[in-house]
């Protein structure tokens, strides 16, 4: 039933729902007509029944730790070994540059004076002459010059990663012509 009020508004009073007793039992429901379809069969595994065996299983074995801590000391030592080995080719080629400017040095304080300067002279006279800034190979030990006279050839040679002459490791530079 609907009640005009004013002003246009409409009022509707429906009649209450019927209120169900606290003890009451639910209504009944229906059940779908035809043959009542089959569970299917409950897998269980050990782990499911027994919670301390599934905690046991969630863990890690001994055996997958030493394994993962194998694999890692390997992939460790092969870094460390190409690290070490890239500091060594670091420093060698720093030495092969530093040669390189002081062949242009020697060159340049060829062309200005027509003459390398001796081995007694060294490599010192070309840094006090300004034709170099420095002559440290780049263990930190500065490079061996020599120049039997002052018209004929050069030799430039760093120790290498050892510091003994005439190993393997040796750097060297002999330049028999003249710019």
């Amino acid at each position: 039933m609907a009640v005009e009020l004013s002003a246009g508004h409409r009022e509707s009073r429906e009649a209450p729902a019927p209120s169900i007793p606290r003890n009451a039992a639910p209504p009944a429901r229906k059940l779908p007509l035809g043959p009542r379809p089959e569970a299917a069969p409950v897998m269980t595994t050990p782990h499911a029944r027994n919670p301390a065996a599934r905690r046991r299983r969630d863990a890690f074995t001994l055996l997958e730790l030493l394994v993962v801590i194998a694999i890692i000391g390997v992939l460790g030592a092969i870094v460390g070994l190409n690290l070490i080995g890239a500091a060594d080719r670091a420093k060698a080629s720093a030495t092969r540059t530093t040669m390189k400017g002081v062949q242009a040095g020697l060159k340049a304080y060829y062309v200005q004076y027509s003459a390398y300067p001796t081995s007694q002279m060294g490599l010192q006279h070309l840094v006090a002459m300004q034709f170099i800034t420095g002559f440290n190979d780049g263990w930190g030990r500065p490079l061996d010059y020599y120049s039997p006279t002052q018209t004929a050839a050069y030799e430039l040679w760093s120790l290498g990663a050892d510091g003994a002459p005439q190993t393997a490791d040796d750097i060297q530079f002999t330049d028999t012509t003249t710019p």
